[in-house]
């Protein structure tokens, strides 16, 4: 089914289309949005001027998003162009957004406007009339819920609201032409695995360019994964959401940031094989707050990109590269134990074992193994993963008995392993069994 999106700005908008939210311009970040949401094709209503339209046509060398753009008095060219598409998204311009919003209308279906209900939104937001279940009036003068800027028609529904005379450069004309049914946003808004959770996409209305700062720190308050170990859910997260605020207004991509982490992580590697235990496990604890950096960045900035997914295979090679390397610091300390090679063995051998039933189920079934039941977030909290080692790590180093760092990590590794696989099993036993659903 072919979408194309209709991104209108109107000429009474009070925030400019080119104006930064979180480090990029507002039109190309809804053309960014589109890119996550899979839609591929987008025109473009406004006033933008020949800055805009070449940042518009650039798109789709630089983000793979091709990209026209119509001015007001062209209705008929518009309508045209149209025809090649079964469905248009319909996006306000003045609203800025995380891509669930869009992924959420796709979900509702046609003929369908997203509303919220529940929402702390400025003044002067849009809100929806309903007359017999379907959008009568779209106003800040109403009573209502408010519009969350973007609904979801069949082309041929646009056709007719064009060729009625509704200007294309008049979203809330345009939505309210098509007569739409309402869908809370709370009802269809998907389960992220990414996130580990139901998502409530995070949108704002920019009645003013004061909301931009109000958007960024609710784009980033919304980036954050649910069910984290204790570190990084007690410590680590107040500090990442701190920095990712103030990194979202620099060029910095998410991309470079993986880069950066995975340099200064392989001279932790460097640090721990050279026998400088202590400063290796500091630096550690500094990357394991770098790593959840670029992540953030990329649900912020609207930047995640399919490459970015090798961040993940870079994680397993610095993390087992620290084992190694710490392991042959600890069995050279310990006077050559073979015990210490058999512990790292141990630790390189489950923690593969547990990331890859991890990674089977989440493709399996869609969610995070530790999203499924409380028995599993709990033991999420305290599981076997890289920012536990670090403490035990650093507890070695400081109490001069790293091997014995290495055997309580083996342990860990193995218990991880042995509670994934009976837990991945359970689930995926009941679901073939239909005695659960997929989650």
């Amino acid at each position: 089914m072919t979408t194309v999106a209709l991104i209108v700005f109107p000429p009474e908008a009070e925030v400019s289309p080119f104006e930064k939210v979180c480090g990029i311009p507002l039109i190309l970040r809804h053309l960014l949005v589109l890119r996550e949401a899979e839609v591929r094709d987008a025109f473009v209503v406004g006033e933008l001027g020949e800055e805009g339209k070449s940042l518009v046509l650039e798109a789709e060398r630089k983000i793979g998003v091709k990209a026209r753009c119509f001015e007001a008095d062209q209705a008929s060219e518009l309508s045209e162009a149209l025809g090649r598409f079964r469905r248009v998204l319909v996006i306000d311009g003045r609203y800025g957004f995380e891509s669930m919003l869009l992924k959420a209308a796709l979900r509702a279906g046609e003929t369908k406007a997203l509303v919220d209900g529940d929402s702390e939104q400025p003044e002067g937001t849009p809100r929806v009339r309903i007359g017999d279940g379907s959008v009568e009036e779209i106003s800040p003068y109403v009573q209502g819920p408010y519009f969350a800027g973007v609904a979801l028609f069949p082309a041929e529904s646009l056709h007719r609201s064009l060729r009625a005379g509704v200007r294309p450069d008049d979203p809330e004309g345009i939505v309210t032409a098509g007569s739409p049914e309402i869908v809370d946003l709370a009802e269809v808004s998907p389960y992220d695995p990414e996130r580990r959770r139901p998502v409530k996409p995070t949108w704002r209305f920019l009645s003013s360019r004061a909301e931009i700062p109000r958007l960024r720190k609710a784009l980033v308050g919304g980036t954050q994964k649910r069910t984290l170990d204790v570190m990084a859910w007690y410590v680590h997260r107040h500090i990442e959401n701190f920095l990712t605020y103030l990194l979202a207004e620099t060029p910095l991509t998410p991309n470079q940031m993986t880069v950066i982490t995975f340099l200064v992580a392989l001279c932790v590697a460097a640090l721990f094989a050279s026998g400088h235990l202590l400063a290796g496990a500091l630096l550690a604890l500094a990357v394991n707050v770098m790593d959840g950096l670029d992540g953030k960045l990329a649900r912020a900035k609207a930047m995640t990109t399919k490459v970015g997914l090798l961040e993940h295979s870079l994680d397993l090679f610095y993390e087992q590269s620290w084992y190694i390397a710490y392991s042959y610091a600890a069995w050279k300390a310990s006077g050559g134990r073979t015990s210490v090679v058999v512990a790292l063995l141990g630790v390189l051998l489950f923690d593969s074992f547990a990331r890859h039933i991890y990674m089977q189920f989440r493709q399996a079934t869609g969610v995070s193994l530790s999203d499924v039941a409380p028995f599993d977030r709990a033991f999420r909290r305290f599981d076997g993963r890289r920012n536990i080692y670090s403490l035990y790590i650093l507890g070695g180093a400081i109490a001069h008995i790293p091997w014995f760092a290495v055997y309580v990590m083996a342990f860990h590794a193995f218990v991880t392993a042995a509670v994934y696989l009976v837990r991945a099993a359970k689930h995926l036993r009941n679901i073939d069994l239909g005695k659960s659903k997929a989650p």
